[in-house]
């Protein structure tokens, strides 16, 4: 009996080794080459005429931010070529709202799990000439809707730079580590709620909407940063669970004026203001704010002239109320697009400025998981949702009255979708659990154009390795 035990325990161990020496897949392959990654479509950029994009691509020791033709896919030009700005290494770019403009960061380093800070560079296209910012690294860097103004923060103060003098203004002065932060999310705000930007411009770029967040009371948590031979700390504000948050302040700061006013929205209870936009109206500014136990939210509207407040809007939840960026104005009257799940299910609503209901849009025991957004001229909204299966993500477009629904995406698995600015065309990007991602170029009734991207060699790679195809049950 012992005889056979050690005989089944050196099969078993040879039955290992053989297996490691057939392994399909190798380490190497995985980490240290491109075998096994698929082909993306980086940088992706809708411009104001509808039928071009922009991309980046990274050459030999270059970077491309190239024009493409939407339908044909032709390149028609490179806007710009890193070895024309002295091979200036850029890892994200945006244009200014005219497009004549590029705002280009650079040596990104991550404060949290979504903010960062860089050193910007402003690119003239007309002109090929660079400038910096500012000294130092900014975050939340963002072009005024009048392309006169760029708005950034700089250790917790907000600044802004006109683009036509070159002068900068400081708007706040108290910005303090650990104590006050003046335009950018606290850490409970950027990990809770994913906000990502405390800086709002209105329509004409005369007056800028900032978050201001007190920290002081707020308990203080450290770690060790492992960053090289010894580890060093780190110290930030952190609140756990029934201890202070940071106060939050909403100030409206007027460029014509250069004074900054608070918002008063006469509530001295504990809340928190996950999320504010402004409407078409540049003198209406829409907050929301949920209360501590996250199970009531209000819409409120604030005339930053009269200095007025109106809840038109309240939602209450048995348990908690999910805070998005499903609020969209669509038109000069100020009606508005919402998302909510107070059916049950996430489903769309159409309200006008006072809070008035004019209709559910959509319907169903299924959930609407993005609001892509809404085409003025014919009268769609476009979304992604459920409908089909949970395992599943379809694109749709559907009226504001609830009618002429239309599915998008054809192919069955997990659908995204990038649109031009006028709505007419969409990239999109199409995979599911045995595909890797393709991105097909689409019009706005589902029509298929052109293929972008078809990663056909991973798949072969995929095909090739002979590995077990994943089935759901």
């Amino acid at each position: 009996m012992k005889n056979l035990f050690l005989i089944l325990a050196i099969l078993f161990k040879f039955s290992l080794y053989i297996n490691a020496q057939n392994s399909i897949l190798d380490l190497n392959d995985i980490w240290n080459s491109r075998k096994y990654q698929a082909d993306y479509l980086w940088g992706y950029k809708p411009l104001n005429d509808g039928v071009h994009f922009t991309s980046l691509n990274y050459k030999k020791n270059k970077i491309l931010i190239t024009k493409y033709d939407y339908f044909t896919g032709d390149s028609i030009k490179n806007i710009l070529n890193s070895k024309d700005i002295d091979e200036l290494k850029f890892d994200d770019y945006e244009f200014s709202p005219n497009e004549s403009k590029i705002l280009l960061s650079t040596q990104t380093e991550s404060i949290y799990r979504y903010s960062k800070k860089s050193n910007y560079y402003i690119y003239d296209i007309d002109k090929k000439s660079i400038e910096n910012l500012s000294s130092g690294k900014q975050n939340i860097a963002i072009f005024s809707p009048d392309n006169k103004n760029i708005s950034y923060v700089f250790e917790n103060n907000i600044y802004i730079k006109n683009l036509e003098s070159n002068n900068i203004i400081q708007i706040t002065n108290d910005g303090e580590k650990n104590v006050i932060i003046n335009g950018s999310p606290d850490w409970v705000y950027e990990e809770e709620f994913m906000l990502k930007n405390g800086i709002y411009w209105n329509k004409s770029g005369s007056k800028l909407a900032y978050f201001k967040f007190n920290e002081k009371e707020v308990k203080e948590f450290s770690m060790d940063i492992y960053d090289g031979l010894y580890p060093s700390k780190y110290k930030f504000k952190y609140p756990k669970a029934g201890e202070k948050n940071s106060k939050v302040e909403i100030h409206v700061y007027d460029l014509a004026k250069n004074i900054s006013k608070k918002i008063n929205l006469k509530d001295k209870s504990d809340f928190y203001i996950p999320r504010i936009k402004w409407t078409n109206n540049d003198e209406l500014l829409m907050i929301e704010k949920l209360n501590r136990h996250q199970n009531k939210l209000e819409l409120i509207l604030h005339n930053v002239t009269k200095n007025k407040i109106t809840t038109i809007l309240t939602e209450k939840d048995d348990a908690y109320i999910e805070i998005h960026d499903n609020l969209e104005f669509i038109s000069n009257d100020n009606n508005f697009i919402w998302t909510s799940e107070k059916s049950g299910y996430n489903h769309i609503y159409y309200y006008d400025i006072k809070g008035r209901l004019l209709n559910k849009i959509t319907k169903g025991n299924f959930d609407i998981d993005q609001f892509y957004g809404y085409d003025n001229l014919n009268n769609k909204i476009f979304y992604r949702s459920s409908e089909a299966s949970p395992l599943r993500r379809d694109i749709y477009s559907i009226e504001t009255n609830g009618k002429n629904k239309t599915k998008i995406s054809q192919k069955i698995g997990f659908n995204d979708a990038y649109f031009s600015k006028n709505f007419n065309f969409l990239i999109n990007e199409y995979s599911n659990a045995n595909s890797p991602y393709e991105f097909d170029l689409l019009d706005s009734k589902g029509n298929f154009i052109r293929n972008i991207i078809d990663n056909e060699r991973l798949k072969n790679e995929l095909e090739n390795s002979q590995l077990s195809k994943k089935e759901f049950f």
